[in-house]
């Protein structure tokens, strides 16, 4: 598709006639080069100075040239003459040499190419011609602008020549010449030729192909499978240029992506290394390069060959399917293919160079053109191959080929040089073109109608290879849509001519309207190659159209695409991408440093404006506002400047979607930005966020890297939120979390308080642990605002975050404690740090921790049990549930039953009923309440233990109690209860034993059960003896608990129940009212210890002096349970075996 923008114009026009009609145009910078009917060229100056469009020069030629080219790499030109007689037309190639500095009255110099040169000085005021020895006529000649290669269309075949240069015999003269390198045999006559390096393009007329010359090693003729030239080309040669001249180091001749042939000279009078490897041969010693040959016929290109030798044609060159298809159906084979079936290829060696090494071809593009109308009236003509290069130190690099083709009614735009040929672009003209010229940047094509000047993509398919695209760096697709972007009415023109700054037509008006037409219908390869026209010419004149300097064509577009800025942004778009990349192509056409640095500065414009565009647009192509801004080096505040205006109109027309990805981009960045923005610009950026993603306002509030913004600003933007989305929605959430933060830096504590207990619990966890530096202020050593609040009316909240934050490896265990303020005089009155530290020993996950976790809490629980103070400082004005212990799979573990009845408690059911003690405060309110002078408005720390009340209290005791005595609720207790349970954990380690024990005092409530837990873990017999004496009722819960199957606890536990009872008659060591509790429990250990004894060790133990009464039923008992294991042990081995 084709987009219609007017914005090219022609800086100026000149019109000037030759006194002779013209017959052929060519520019070589700013000077033209006119062949007339007189056999001669004359040389136009197109400076624009005083002597603008004057004859400056001129030389004559052997015949009429009806085809001129010029060649910068060589500085010669190439001419296609003919000369007509009665009988035929002759075609010859010749090539004029000191063309622009001989003297007129000079005779020139010629000479057959590859001949040497017979005379003994040069002179550069002489005219030289060389002539190439062809014996079919010649349809086109082309050659290349890097290499100096001369290529010849004979027919089917292309002719290259290898441009070199050589010395004359016993002297160092140098001098130009052509050797025939090689013959390229296609399946089509042609009718025009290309070359750039490696790559040859012909068209015939309804045919283009693009071929490219690889060295090949191993040979694949399968016409399906891609061809990669790469893997098989060999490493590139240096080549070593100094003014375009050669001294006495070789010259490389072929483009460095391909093959390359060294300086050839003659035999006789070479003054370098001949061969291709001769040069690094030099360097590195005779045998020092030593090429691996994979291919048995594989033979050293070398410029050596000697013609005599018999011609050797391995079978690795090319050997394509013989069948040659006629037919003229549509077909396009895009490459690299090594063979299109039915259009074979022949590649050979001629000349010097027959016994050179094997070389092929891959063919990159191929199509056969179905012209729509009459296609006999039709054919392809402008073929031009463009490249593109890199500006290198050693040399100019090829980065990227174009290959452009035309018909009557449309032309088309290749990418010959990526690894997949793509078509790029294909020009639907307005009307039937006979001639286009393409530029660096912009395409000419002359209609029937004028001169349609158009955008062309090579630039964009180059920088694919020049740059590598990221989300930083964006390049503009090389197959977008094309623009027609300039029109000039022109009649009758016949030639036209790219020139540095011009555009050159040869216009001729003939008789009749009828004998304007071309009689190119008729020509055929073989004929002069010139355009015959029908009639006789009257006039004709010469256009010079002075194009526009790439800064003013790039201004007028700017101008052009601000129109339709908001009515149409599409053309927007187009318009600002077309003008990127003519002003990229200016930057890698510079030839200065001053140059590149102007085109840099408009390059960064330009991508900037493109950023301003994508920053508007709402389709998906918006992410690339990104990358355009970071190409265009703005910083934050300058991007935000440029849309500063339009945000302030209130303008909804625009999404700025594009905008704000930029803006998610940079704030939400890990990388800090580093542009220091003010607070006017702060406020624009959530402005920018409330209109049109609200939802984001308080991410961008709370957890961007934006901090220069006006509170005041913030909140009023918050409370105008829509807020249909209330509820328990993340949006809300974060929008009060966001809103309590602004009113905690506005020194309004009280309503960031009622924010806070307006949200559920899971709510602010979920926020607090995603956004976890809400938790923590700048110095990353305090908490912050935010949480010094939640701790002070959540502190549920503020322990589960910082557990879930432990889990996720964020603040691990010693800093979460050093933020609860661990380090202060009164530990266990910071009911956080043991919060905190109980939810951490609550999984099993957390073991790592648990050792010092654990220490830490045995000491908070043996100080707060230690402070007997504690209990009446409850206040239980409401009954409180009871579920003291943390539920879990960590460390806190179900209490054994039986500690139940040791005191403090009184049973099971003392721990659940209401505590008999209750505590009325009378406390002074404050005005301040918990405000203070801080800006904050709240005090720096708020550790529990620093908000207990200061002024005096009153206790009342229950009538029905002793306020000495401990009270056995759970609620009084909760501290005792929770340390049993850590102890009856299976694998609680002697260490914590110790040091439960070096912290226990006689006097400390629940004394006995911790002792008695401590020191089954140390010694069981102790624990044991503790038991029996204060509570040999709970002999047998006590055992089954902690002795397990142990018969040596057990049995030391009934020894010391022994030691209480006295079997002898009549005698007690215990009062009598206790002997029936010692008695029950002594026979509930020994009818465990029957079942664990063998017979014989139980009665070694019974006592000699008891009943056998008493004991017959357990040693019975003993006596069956063994021989039901030994039945047991023989049926289970009768099984076995």
């Amino acid at each position: 598709m084709v987009r219609v923008f007017s914005c090219h114009n022609f800086v100026s026009q000149q019109v000037f006639s030759t006194k002779s009609e013209p017959l052929a145009l060519c520019s070589v910078g700013n000077k033209l080069l006119v062949s007339t009917d007189q056999c001669n060229i004359e040389i136009y100056d197109l400076s624009h100075s005083e002597k603008s469009c004057q004859l400056v020069h001129s030389f004559h030629t052997v015949a009429l040239v009806h085809q001129i080219i010029h060649n910068n790499k060589g500085n010669y030109i190439g001419a296609l003459e003919v000369k007509t007689t009665r009988q035929h037309t002759v075609t010859f190639v010749r090539i004029y040499l000191n063309w622009l500095t001989c003297k007129p009255d000079q005779p020139a110099r010629a000479r057959i190419a590859g001949q040497n040169a017979r005379w003994t000085e040069a002179s550069s005021n002489m005219l030289e011609v060389v002539e190439l020895p062809l014996k079919d006529s010649v349809s086109h000649i082309a050659s290349c602008d890097k290499t100096g290669n001369f290529v010849v269309a004979v027919a089917r075949c292309l002719k290259l020549y290898y441009h070199c240069t050589k010395t004359l015999s016993n002297s160092d003269i140098a001098y130009s010449d052509f050797e025939p390198a090689l013959n390229i045999d296609l399946s089509f006559d042609i009718l025009e030729v290309a070359v750039c390096g490696d790559f040859l393009a012909a068209v015939s007329y309804d045919k283009v192909r693009v071929v490219k010359l690889v060295w090949s090693r191993k040979r694949n003729i399968s016409g399906s499978e891609k061809f990669d030239p790469q893997p098989q080309s060999l490493p590139e040669f240096v080549e070593d240029v100094i003014d375009g001249a050669t001294t006495n180091k070789q010259e490389s001749s072929m483009d460095s992506d391909g093959i390359q042939n060294g300086n050839e000279l003659d035999v006789a009078t070479t003054a370098s290394p001949a061969s291709p490897v001769a040069y690094y041969e030099s360097l590195l010693g005779e045998d020092s390069l030593n090429l691996e040959v994979e291919d048995e016929h594989y033979v050293m290109w070398d410029f050596k060959g000697d013609e005599e030798e018999d011609t050797f044609i391995p079978p690795c060159v090319t050997q394509e399917y013989l069948h040659d298809d006629k037919s003229d159906e549509p077909i396009e084979v895009l490459g690299p293919v090594d063979a299109v079936v039915g259009n074979p290829i022949h590649v050979e060696w001629v000349g010097k160079y027959r016994s050179s090494a094997p070389i092929t071809s891959c063919t990159v593009l191929h199509r056969c053109v179905k012209f729509p109308g009459d296609a006999s009236q039709q054919y392809l003509h402008s073929l031009k191959l463009l490249p593109t290069y890199k500006k290198d130190s050693v040399k100019d690099r090829l980065s990227g080929l174009c290959c452009f083709v035309s018909g009557f009614h449309a032309g088309f735009m290749y990418d010959v040089f990526s690894s997949d040929c793509v078509l790029l672009s294909t020009y639907n003209y307005t009307a039937r073109t006979s001639y286009v010229g393409v530029t660096n940047s912009l395409l000419h094509a002359v209609t029937i109608n004028g001169l349609e000047t158009y955008t062309i993509r090579k630039m964009a398919a180059a920088l694919l290879q020049l740059e590598q695209p990221s989300d930083q760096w964006v390049i503009p697709s090389p197959t977008s849509d094309i623009c027609l972007i300039g029109y000039q009415a022109f009649y009758g023109v016949r030639g036209v001519s790219v020139a540095e700054h011009d555009i050159v037509m040869l216009s001729k008006a003939l008789d009749s309207p009828t004998s304007k037409r071309l009689d190119r219908r008729h020509h055929r390869p073989g004929s002069t190659g010139r355009v015959r026209y029908s009639g006789d010419c009257t006039s004709w004149s010469i256009y010079v159209l002075r194009k526009p300097a790439p800064i003013q064509l790039y201004s007028e577009m700017l101008e052009l695409a601000a129109r339709y800025k908001f009515s149409n942004p599409t053309a927007h778009q187009q318009i600002m991408v077309e003008a990127y990349l003519l002003i990229k192509s200016a930057l890698y056409k510079a030839e200065d440093e001053g140059q590149m640095n102007l085109f840099s500065e408009f390059v960064k414009e330009s991508c900037a404006k493109l950023g301003d565009h994508y920053a508007r647009d709402s389709s998906p192509d918006h992410v690339l506002s990104v990358a355009y801004y970071s190409m265009s080096e703005l910083s934050l505040k300058e991007v935000i400047d440029r849309h500063k205006d339009d945000i302030a109109s209130q303008d909804l027309s625009f999404t700025y979607q594009g905008l704000l990805h930029y803006l998610n981009q940079i704030l939400f960045s890990k990388t800090k930005f580093g542009d220091k923005i003010s607070k006017e610009t702060g406020d624009i950026v959530l402005q920018i966020y409330s209109k049109h993603q609200p939802e984001s306002l308080s991410d961008v509030i709370l957890n961007s890297q934006l901090t220069e913004f006006s509170h005041e600003t913030a909140l009023t933007l918050l409370n105008n939120k829509n807020m249909e989305i209330m509820d328990e929605s993340r949006n809300y959430a974060l929008d009060c979390l966001g809103k309590a933060v602004i009113h905690l830096e506005l020194c309004d504590p009280d309503a960031a308080v009622a924010l806070v207990l307006s949200l559920p619990k899971d709510t602010i966890v979920e926020q607090c642990v995603k956004y976890h530096h809400l938790m923590v202020d700048n110095t990353q050593t305090q908490l912050s605002h935010l949480a010094q609040l939640l701790r002070r009316h959540r502190p549920d909240v503020v322990i589960t975050v910082l557990v879930h934050l432990h889990d996720n490896k964020i603040i691990d265990m010693n800093k979460a404690l050093d933020l609860l303020d661990v380090h202060t005089e009164k530990l266990h009155d910071n009911i956080h740090v043991r919060d905190y530290l109980e939810a951490l020993l609550n999984s099993k996950d957390r073991q790592n921790v648990f050792d010092k976790a654990l220490k830490l809490l045995i000491t908070i629980y043996m100080n707060r049990i230690k402070d007997k103070d504690r209990d009446q400082m409850r206040s239980n004005t409401k009954p409180l549930p009871h579920n003291h212990l943390p539920r879990g799979n960590g460390h806190f573990v179900s209490r054994y039953a039986w500690l139940d009845q040791l005191p403090p408690f009184q049973g099971s059911r003392s721990l659940v009923q209401q505590c008999e003690f209750y505590r009325t405060l009378t406390r002074a309110t404050s005005p301040q309440g918990y405000r203070s002078s801080s800006p904050q408005g709240f005090i720096k720390s708020v550790s529990p233990h620093a908000l207990r009340p200061s002024s005096p209290q009153t206790i009342r005791y229950s009538p029905t109690r002793d306020p000495s005595e401990p009270c056995p609720c759970c609620c009084c207790n909760e501290d005792l209860l929770k340390l049993q349970s850590l102890l009856c954990w299976k694998q609680t380690s002697q260490e914590t034993a110790r040091l439960v024990l070096e912290l226990l005092d006689l006097d400390v409530k629940g004394h006995l059960s911790l002792e008695v837990l401590c020191q089954s873990r140390l010694d069981i017999s102790i624990a044991s003896d503790l038991i029996v004496n204060n509570h040999a009722d709970l002999t047998m819960d006590y055992a089954n608990s902690l002795l397990g199957n142990n018969t040596d606890n057990w049995v030391a536990l009934m020894q010391i129940l022994q030691t209480k009872i006295s079997f002898e008659e009549n005698r007690f060591d215990i009062l009598a009212s206790k002997h029936s509790v010692y008695m029950d429990a002594f026979k509930g250990v020994l009818s465990v210890v029957a079942e664990l004894l063998e017979p014989v060790n139980l009665l070694g133990i019974l006592p000699s002096s008891a009943s056998n009464e008493m004991f017959l039923p357990y040693i019975e008992r003993c006596f069956v349970k063994h021989k039901a294991d030994q039945l047991q042990k023989q049926v289970f081995q009768k099984v076995m075996s």
